[in-house]
């Protein structure tokens, strides 16, 4: 008798087993076939069949159909933001996606996605620094989750929010170790005093993230705007030489030719002098920007190189002069 039981307990396990691997392999095969229609390009049907396949989902209370539900709609959510341009679609079905309890890892990038839709697709910074928040406190642990304070820290900055701009890119700081992802937070430090018109803190914060080696990218544009913040406070002759390390590897040569020849005008017109070991101011009473305006690498105004055009005519002009003159002491 207890054979017969316990043999009849085996079969029905089995049973299970065997369903719950069939109803698997079913929910594996519906993802396949959306998977398949992007694939092809039919981005329109495949959205259409994974929305079907959520609905289908919706009413089963097994585990892994809430987990099959929650992979549909994210899977719906990225074709909806990535291809056919319906972001509001989008975050209205990451958002179901997440109230259908996903297992951690698919949560992370539900929430993730989530967080981009409204910062690439939807422009709106103030929601995607809610999401991105989410992110951070809802995995603290996850190993790349610090690099996330900096979103909140770019999306701050383009609020005009530079307090909570600079205290985000501090915490990441604090937490980061990866140097590009410090030196970027540094550089975006930087520059938010820049475009508050604090340029002494602009310039003091540059010189740190140059002391720390970045990359080449971050270090030119580091000197690019470090020269910027040097030419409104009127020290030109620091403004020229931190345009001429930039541009070694600034990827835009022509913005930082313009702003250097800007500078040169200037200290020509304010009475530097441009040859020797050391060059000093002639005049007093330098200004600190052209018209009392600041100077900003897009608007930086550049003046025609008159002087050197002068010299050239006034060399040219010598040359007969110079035969005149010794026709007549010959």
């Amino acid at each position: 008798m207890k054979v017969t039981r316990s043999r009849i307990s085996i079969a029905l396990l089995a049973a299970v087993v065997a369903v719950f691997s069939c109803r698997q392999r079913d929910y594996d095969s519906m993802l396949q076939h959306a998977y398949e229609l992007a694939f092809d390009g039919d981005y329109q049907e495949a959205e259409v069949y994974l929305l079907y396949v959520a609905r289908k989902l919706r009413d089963k209370q097994e585990p892994d159909a809430r987990q099959y539900r929650a992979r549909a709609l994210y899977e719906a959510g990225r074709i909806e933001r990535l291809y056919l341009n319906q972001p509001r679609r989008a975050v209205a079905n990451l958002r179901e996606a997440l109230r259908a309890d996903p297992p951690e890892d698919l949560a992370y990038d539900i929430q993730l996605e989530l967080a981009d839709v409204f910062r690439y697709k939807l422009g709106d910074c103030r929601n995607a620094v809610l999401e991105y928040q989410r992110l951070v406190d809802m995995f603290p642990d996850r190993p790349g989750v610090n690099k996330h304070h900096l979103a909140i820290s770019q999306c701050y900055f383009l609020l005009r929010r530079f307090d909570e701009a600079r205290a985000e890119a501090r915490i990441l700081l604090e937490k980061e170790k990866d140097p590009q992802t410090r030196a970027r937070a540094m550089l975006l430090i930087a520059n938010s005093y820049f475009v508050e018109g604090r340029y002494a803190e602009a310039a003091t914060a540059h010189q740190e993230l140059l002391k720390s080696k970045p990359s080449s990218e971050i270090s030119s544009r580091s000197l690019y705007e470090l020269g910027l913040s040097y030419q409104n406070l009127g020290e030109l002759k620091k403004a020229e030489e931190a345009y001429l390390a930039a541009l070694v590897n600034h990827p835009r040569p022509d913005i930082v030719q313009m702003s250097l020849r800007q500078v040169r005008d200037r200290m020509k017109e304010e009475g530097y002098e441009q040859e020797g070991k050391t060059a000093g101011r002639k005049t007093a009473g330098s200004r600190t920007a052209v018209a009392g305006k600041p100077v900003h690498a897009a608007t930086a105004g550049v003046k025609k190189d008159a002087a050197r055009k002068s010299v050239r005519g006034g060399v040219q002009a010598s040359v007969p002069e110079r035969r005149k003159q010794g026709k007549q002491q010959g």
